[in-house]
This record gives structure tokens, sequence and C-alpha cells, in this order.
């Protein structure tokens, strides 16, 4: 072992002396070349309004190039240069609407040496405390805490059932210029606002979300703040005789096979299903299904079950029990999900064959009026006839204005279609930013799942003729839809296509565009078929025509303050 060490030893010593005497540092050898760059400042403090400027300087002993990591909120000048002492001038593009203060990054990199990385610090317009609140049943005083330097007046903007949930503000404040505008005293520095809240006397849980909005400049806002308020009343099951109970409400006729779909409610006690609410809501979900096309004229294809389950409470908290485990986010988004085994489980109650759980469609109806709904569509790596394979799972409450759209968006859209959504951050005031070019691992995503035939409903290109929806829009019969390439999807602003201004895949107030409804009408036929079905484009036409004439061809994004949308939680299956 000493003589093993001491060989070690020795061989290190060697190259040692071999890396010394070749950078020239004693031994007399030449420069390899590498440059180095020393910075006299690495920070830079920015604040939240767009177009404010810092600087940092430093020294190069070559040419140097910046690689800016934050293109949509920096910009950098300039981006490269010779040796010598140099300073970088970078400015804000955009407001930093988070709740802290956020750090971006950019690297300066010599020619052959190491980068060093500036951190850039932007304040936010506003700080709330908090931004969650639980409220009494009963109702309570509720003081919000906000900071921020603006000294001009603020407003609130609100969502949800705040409305409804609200009494009065009692610092000085009055509604002023819209039913969704709240004026507040003007600000400046720290503030407390102090909502009185109404007893929740419904059956469920409300959730109203409000943002402080700088009012002559809708840029500067804060993020979301979320009331939830539990009912009075929570009530809990003593009879669970009826759970896993199975009904037909629908049977395929004419194809070879339905597609089956499972129909299940969360949040439902054994007097909601005796007294016949839980049967109600679930024939609700069922009739919503097929009241859109191109699912009206496709319902022969379809088995539809229901399964009870019976829950311990009838209201989702983090306080009660449901048989599906039902979470809504407290963040203010669209997110509701549950116990993906647990539905599984269910489903199998009315499935008895293995194999129907492939593409079968699931469910969840949540006994909730909260404005949600997300849904878990899979897709595998083994597609068949062009058509992608993988079954889905869907939550959506039932007691909101949205239950109809929502089962068109996330059950047929998102779980049926493997439809990806349409919409960028002009949709939503909360969406994702940025290129999805700079997401590596969602553009992946979205690469594997066009590759197996699914989210084909949109494109990474800007060209028409080269998008997957190419020839209805070169076809004539489809016109009226103005169909192009619109940028902005698949939650992201920039570098990702829609085919429609609108469609029921962004904002969910038209009906599906023409790429989506192929898409859906081609899957379904292919499946209901097994398989033994080729796809024929005049087929389509002719089976499209009632829905080209109900077709809402541009429609307007909605007013007033949205939901954070989430997207739907795809799942990669490698077979």
């Amino acid at each position: 072992m000493k003589n093993y060490l001491t060989l070690i030893f020795g061989t290190l010593m060697l190259l040692l002396s071999a890396c010394s005497s070749e950078k020239g540092g004693g031994g007399g050898g030449k420069d390899d070349g590498r440059s180095e760059v020393t910075l006299q400042n690495s920070t830079i403090a920015l604040t939240y309004q767009v177009g404010k400027s810092g600087t940092v300087t430093f020294s190069s002993t070559g040419d140097w190039t910046v690689t800016n990591n934050n293109p949509q909120d920096l910009s950098i000048s300039p981006t490269s240069g010779k040796a010598g002492n140099q300073t970088l001038t970078v400015k804000s593009l955009a407001t930093n609407k988070t709740n802290a203060v956020r750090s971006l990054t950019f690297s300066i990199k010599p020619n052959g040496g190491t980068a060093k990385t500036v951190t850039v610090n932007q304040d936010p317009v506003f700080i709330v405390k908090n931004l969650h609140y639980d409220i009494k049943p009963d109702g309570e005083t509720v003081t919000v805490n906000l900071s921020t330097d603006l000294s001009d007046d603020v407003y609130i903007r609100y969502g949800g059932d705040f409305d409804t949930m609200w009494e009065t503000l009692v610092n000085n404040a009055s509604r002023a210029t819209s039913e969704t505008d709240v004026k507040m005293t003007r600000a400046a520095h720290s503030f407390e606002y102090t909502f009185k809240i109404l007893p929740n006397k419904t059956k469920s849980v409300k959730e109203g979300f409000f943002m402080f909005v700088h009012h002559s400049n809708e840029e500067y806002q804060s993020d979301v703040i979320v009331f939830t308020q539990m009912p009075a009343g929570v009530e809990e099951s003593t009879d669970y005789s009826r759970d896993g109970e199975v009904s037909t409400l629908l049977k395929h006729t004419g194809v070879e096979q339905g597609i089956p779909v499972v129909l299940m409610g969360d949040a439902y006690i054994d007097k909601q299903i005796e007294s016949g609410q839980y049967k109600r809501d679930i024939q609700q979900a069922c009739d919503y299904l097929f009241s859109i096309e191109p699912m009206k004229s496709m319902k022969n294809c379809f088995d539809v079950y229901s399964v009870v389950a019976v829950s311990k409470n009838n209201v989702v908290s983090d306080q009660t029990s449901t048989a599906f485990k039902t979470e809504f986010d407290k963040e203010g988004s669209t997110y509701v999900f549950g116990d993906v085994k647990i539905c599984e489980n269910y489903a199998k109650k009315a499935l008895k064959d293995e194999k129907q759980m492939e593409n079968a469609l699931l469910v969840v109806i949540v006994n909730d009026g909260r404005q949600s709904g997300t849904t878990m569509p899979v897709v595998t790596n083994q597609p068949q006839n062009g058509v992608p394979m993988g079954y889905s799972i869907a939550f959506i409450p039932v007691y909101n204005d949205s239950f109809e759209v929502m089962m068109h968006h996330e059950a047929v859209g998102h779980g049926l279609g493997k439809l990806a959504d349409e919409y960028g951050s002009e949709s939503s005031i909360y969406a994702a930013n940025g290129s999805i070019l700079d997401h590596p691992d969602e553009l992946d995503e979205l690469k594997f799942c066009q590759e197996n035939f699914a989210m084909l409903n949109v494109s990474l290109e800007s060209d028409p003729l080269k998008t997957p929806w190419a020839k209805l829009y070169e076809d004539k019969r489809f016109t009226a839809e103005k169909l192009g390439t619109y940028e902005g999807a698949y939650t992201f602003p920039k570098d990702a296509y829609r085919p429609t201004y609108e469609s029921m895949m962004r904002s969910n107030n038209s009906g599906f565009n023409a790429i989506s409804r192929q898409l859906i009408y081609k899957r379904v036929m292919s499946i209901a078929h097994n398989h033994n079905w080729n796809f024929d484009y005049e087929d389509f036409v002719k089976f499209d025509e009632p829905a080209r004439k109900a077709t809402k061809a541009a429609m307007s994004t909605p007013l007033g303050l949205q939901k954070k949308h989430v997207s739907p939680i795809w799942k990669i299956e490698h077979k």
C-alpha cells in the first residue's frame, strides 16, 4: 500500500510540474489565450417601473459577450466588446408584479474564459403581507397589510365571490369607476385595509380574490389576494351503503365499441345522494358533454356510467374529508384536483374490462361553486391509427356559472381530444410569460405529445401552411373561422401559435375551432371502430357542417379580473 501511494504522489508531481511549465509562470512558456473578466459590481438594484436603468462596471483582458437570461424583462447594452474597462447599461422592460423582490440574471463571458454572473434585483410594485385568508363562516373583519412606494390613488380589482362576501371597507374608500373597481385611500409606504366580511349563508365554500392596482397605470399590480370562507353548516354522512353503486346513462349504437365515460361526484354526503341531488348533477354533467359539436353528432359512440361515491363531508376544505380528496389552489388559480388512484378504483367498478381504462374519460364533478377545473390527460408513446392513446381524469366544480363550458374545455377538450390550451399571457393577467423556446421542459413535452398525435391544435410554426391545420386554412369552406396563426398558445405569449383568435380552448366563450373539432372527431371515430377506420377529409367536412353553421368567428376576451389559468397536468407514459 505504501509503495502504491508513493507512485500516485510522484505522478501528481510530474503533472503539476508539466502544467506549470506550459503556463509560462516561471517556466518561460507562452500565454494560452484565455481572457478574464473582473467585476466592479455584481448586483444592480432597480425599482418596479419600466424603463429604469442601472450600470455594471468591469474590466476584461480580451473580447467578451453578454448572455441575457431574461430578455423579456431586461435590455443590456452593449452586448459585446473588446478588452479594457467597460460599463454596461441595464434597463427594465417589465414591471415586477410578484409579491417580492425578483432576481434576474445575465452573464459576461470573456473569450475562452469563465463567465461572471450579474444579478439584477427589481423591487415589486406592491408587497402584501399575506396572500391567503381563511374567513370564519359567521363573517369577520380582516386586515390586509400593503406596502408600496406609489404615492397616487390605489384601487382594488376583484373577482370570484368577493362581491357577495364583503360588506364594507372600513378605511376611506368607495366603489368608483366600475363594478370591479374600488377606490382606496392614497398610497405611500405601508397601509392597512380592513374589510368587513359577511356570513356565508350558502352551502358551498366561497372564494373571493382581488388585487391592488394603480389606477392610472394598470401595469402596476399586486399579486392576487384570496379570501376563502367555509359555509356555516358542514354535514357528515352516516350511511355509506350506496357507495360504489353503478348506473348506465348511455350505451353506444352503430359502432364497434363505445368510448367509456365514468362520471363520479365528490363532496356529496348520504343525504344528497338519497335526495336525488347527486343523480341530477351527474345527469347534468352527462348532458353538457353532448351539448356542443362535434360531441352532439357523435353521442352514439359513447358508453356513459355513473358511480356513486359517498363522502364523509359535503364541503371541500383543509378541515373536511371527501371521497376523492379534492383540493383547490389557495392562490387564486383554476387548479382543482384529487387522488388519482381513488378515481381509478371507483371507475373500475363500472369498467369491468381492464382494457376499457386505456382510453376512458373519468370526470369527477365537485359539489362546490368555485370557478375552477383541471384535467390530467395521459399521452402514451404508442399511438394507434394516427390518434393519441391514454385515459384522462377531469375535476370540475358543479355550482358555478362555468360548469357547462368547463365540461367542454376540460373534459371534452383536454380529456377526450387531448387538446392543448390556446391562450398566452394576453388572455389572462396571471398567465405564464415569455417564449416557449426559453422553457425546454415544456417545449419537450409539447414535441413528445405532438409526435404522438396529441396537442395538434397549437404549432411552433408561424406560417399557416406549415401547421397541422394547413389544409383547413386553405379550404374556403372554413373561411368564416378566420383560420391562421395567432401568437400566444400553450400558455406562452411568444413563439407558440393557435389557429383562431378565439376558441373554446382559449377563453371558453366560443365553440371548438375547426382543427379541434377535426382532432376530436378523428380520435372518437377511430377508437369507436376499434381503429379499423381511416380518416377521410371530405367525410369530415360533411360531418362538420352543423358545427360550421354554429361557429362564432372572432370574439373578444372577457373583461374583468380573471383567475390564473392552470394548464392540464399532462402525464407522459412510455410503454
